[in-house]
């Protein structure tokens, strides 16, 4: 659990939620904390439901064709995976989320096999849309995501029509509005604030504060009312806008949530006079996404290590190791190990896993002489775009989508071409 998860557990304890980490997700921990209450609740929940989505995609590349070895070797992949190991037992939004992407790769596969003959059923649509209306409401990035998956399932069923589309889209639209709206206003949740929401372009913004040459007075002294220049420029990293927002002074947050019209026009004024930096900004930040390796000078937030705040022992949260000493003389050695640069760009860097999808993807497309399997591709091309735009910190967390759809794409490669130049489904 890091500082997220303990300031979630919190809100489940105290029945007063807030959206900066979105509440649907701390509704979702309350509802498995029911049975049992407890973090180990919500990560065996975690656990069952990444096992069962995987399973479910597992099972559409067999009926695909894939071979049995095939299918065991993915499968042994995924559990061994010190990746997945990690990542299921942590109390994120992320991981619901990452689960949600896996599930709708699955409903991309099975409209392949399908043709689109699956669509015709009612629940099929509702559960797409579902699952788009997850994407939504367990991250703030999830709806620009879901939007722009939409029209993969146009793409990899020749029988899909639009009307279905509009359905699922219809669906997913009326599921957030009946969260974000009904539920929210029902359970006064309080909406995150602008500083938070908008927490991209204030790192964009000590960008131009610290490169750009362009700054009139007037520029200057809305970016004073935040900060001492001087401070935007010695906090300004582009790797992390951490040191800017959560350093000792923090900005004046309430001035910016209460003059957040003024600094956008300030942001767009800056984008336009001087788009050259910000687009090395974002090329520096972004390293996340697109490279392979670990740059040197750059770090990458892998996985949470342990209770980091003082708050998680107020709520009465501890670390309890069955066998501590297996824990701390075998486990975390061979995980800090795969940290280092011979190894961390095989296991940690998402965006190997972004290529071995794309190029999976792109395999089948050529194997099955058909352009429409590029719609297998659009939830890692999504998902990475948003983030194109989005990313402040380098936390794997955020493509850990990828990563997981990345392994299942190899089955792609095995996918058996029937004489017609599609897939054997027989």
């Amino acid at each position: 659990m890091s500082y997220d998860s303990v300031d979630q557990w919190g809100q489940l304890l105290r029945g007063k939620y807030n959206d900066v980490h979105p509440a649907f997700h701390t509704w979702t921990m309350w509802l498995i904390t029911r049975v049992w209450l407890s973090p180990a609740a919500v990560a065996l929940a975690q656990i069952g439901a990444l096992a069962l989505v995987c399973g479910l995609t597992v099972r559409e590349l067999a009926l695909l064709g894939v071979s049995r070895w095939v299918q065991v070797v993915l499968t042994v992949l995924f559990a061994l995976s010190p990746v997945n190991n990690l990542m299921v037992i942590t109390l994120w939004k992320d991981i619901p989320y990452a689960i949600a992407l896996l599930c709708v790769f699955w409903m991309l596969l099975r409209v392949w096999r399908t043709d689109g003959v699956w669509l015709r059923a009612w629940p099929a649509l509702v559960a797409i849309g579902a699952a788009l209306a997850a994407l939504a409401l367990y991250r703030h990035n999830g709806a620009p995501t879901a939007l722009l998956i939409l029209p993969a399932w146009l793409l990899v069923g020749r029988q899909v029509r639009w009307r279905q589309v509009v359905v699922i889209g219809g669906v997913a639209v009326a599921l957030v509005l009946l969260v974000k709206v009904g539920l929210y206003r029902a359970l006064d949740v309080t909406p995150a604030p602008p500083w938070f929401v908008r927490q991209a372009q204030i790192h964009q913004m000590a960008a131009f504060a610290t490169q750009s040459e362009r700054l009139d007075p007037g520029d200057r002294a809305l970016l004073e009312r935040l900060l001492p220049l001087d401070q935007w420029r010695t906090r300004y990293w582009c790797y992390s806008v951490f040191p800017l927002l959560y350093g000792n002074p923090p900005p004046d947050r309430g001035f910016f949530d209460t003059h957040v019209g003024e600094f956008a026009a300030l942001w767009q004024r800056l984008a336009l006079r001087d788009p050259a930096t910000l687009a090395r900004h974002q090329w520096c930040l972004t390293t996340l996404i697109w490279r392979v390796t670990q740059s040197a000078e750059a770090y990458l937030y892998t996985w949470e290590r342990g209770f980091i705040v003082r708050e998680a022992r107020q709520l009465g949260l501890a670390p309890a190791s069955i066998v501590p000493s297996v824990r701390d003389g075998w486990v975390v050695p061979w995980l800090e190990r795969l940290e280092r640069p011979e190894w961390v760009w095989l296991v940690w860097r998402p965006a190997l896993y972004l290529y071995l999808a794309l190029f999976c993807a792109a395999v089948a497309m050529i194997r099955h002489r058909s352009w429409r399997l590029a719609g297998l591709a659009l939830p890692v091309v999504a998902q990475s775009l948003i983030w194109m735009l989005l990313l402040t910190v380098q936390d794997f967390r955020f493509q850990y989508p990828v990563y997981i759809i990345g392994l299942l794409a190899l089955g792609l490669l095995f996918v058996p071409v029937s004489e017609g130049g599609g897939a054997d489904v027989s």
